[in-house]
């Protein structure tokens, strides 16, 4: 009786133990290789094991382009001055787009981020002159590049999602249609010319957790700025040495009243 009830407890456990590892084969993703990779890109492979995107073959890109998930990074100037693209839809496996990756590329209208999303480089984006519509930035992208959405012209609205800490240097500049701006609270630093003249922004809302405003950040654009922390706090924030980093009759709205004048 108890060899036969032990012979049960065996055979119950093996088939439990084969259920799981079926179910665990079916959820493991399936290895990225370059049989997965579409013809009109070109897909670099590691020894080590990762794929990153170097470019693409102009004749047969669609205007349309879906990456395939696997590939882990977009390389510098990928894309940079192509003329074909009108959208992006970015995989949830890539974490980094790199240096000048999309630049000037003039007729993208949209790009979806993923979640996974943590570097956008520098001038990843500029001369983007058509997108659109709003940019959403995930908030695990830990700093937004140098000059990475540089005259965007047709952008509407930014939303910076929770996480984000750095706004860099002119990342924003000149996108004149660019009518308002999320900030989350992880935001510190916002950095030299990140939103100057953008002309049809007239107010934004800045965290009481910045802690640095650079030069000519919101020169040429804010009219009123509200700001989640005490008249003495918003003083003592590091604002620039110019006196330009706002226009000189920017209103400033803080919890305990307003200053007639930013500086």
């Amino acid at each position: 009786m108890k060899r036969t009830n032990y012979m049960v407890a065996v055979m119950l456990f093996t088939a439990l133990f084969m259920s799981c590892n079926k179910k665990a084969q079916a959820n493991t993703p399936k290895e990225f290789t370059p049989a997965d990779v579409p013809d009109y890109l070109d897909v670099g492979f590691s020894s080590m094991g990762f794929s990153w995107l170097k470019g693409y073959d102009m004749a047969t890109l669609p205007e349309n382009l879906v990456i395939p998930n696997g590939i882990e990074y977009i390389d510098e100037e990928a894309f940079a001055n192509c003329k074909i693209l009108e959208s992006v839809v970015i995989p949830e496996s890539l974490t980094d787009i790199r240096n000048s990756a999309f630049y000037d590329c003039e007729n993208l209208k949209s790009v979806t981020f993923p979640a996974t999303l943590r570097g956008i480089g520098a001038n990843a984006f500029e001369y983007c002159t058509a997108l659109e519509g709003n940019i959403s930035i995930p908030g695990g992208v830990y700093t937004i590049g140098r000059q990475a959405f540089k005259n965007c012209k047709s952008i509407k609205s930014v939303t910076i999602e929770e996480g984000v800490t750095k706004i860099g240097l002119e990342a924003f500049v000149h996108c004149s249609s660019l009518e308002s701006v999320v900030i989350p609270d992880s935001v510190t630093s916002i950095e030299q010319g990140a939103f100057a003249w953008c002309s049809s922004l007239k107010s934004v809302t800045i965290p009481a957790t910045v802690t640095k405003i650079g030069d000519h950040a919101f020169y040429g654009s804010v009219k009123e700025v509200y700001f989640k922390g005490r008249k003495a706090h918003w003083q003592s924030l590091d604002k620039g040495k110019y006196l330009e980093t706002f226009d000189e009759n920017t209103i400033v709205h803080c919890t305990d009243g307003d200053l007639a004048k930013w500086y």
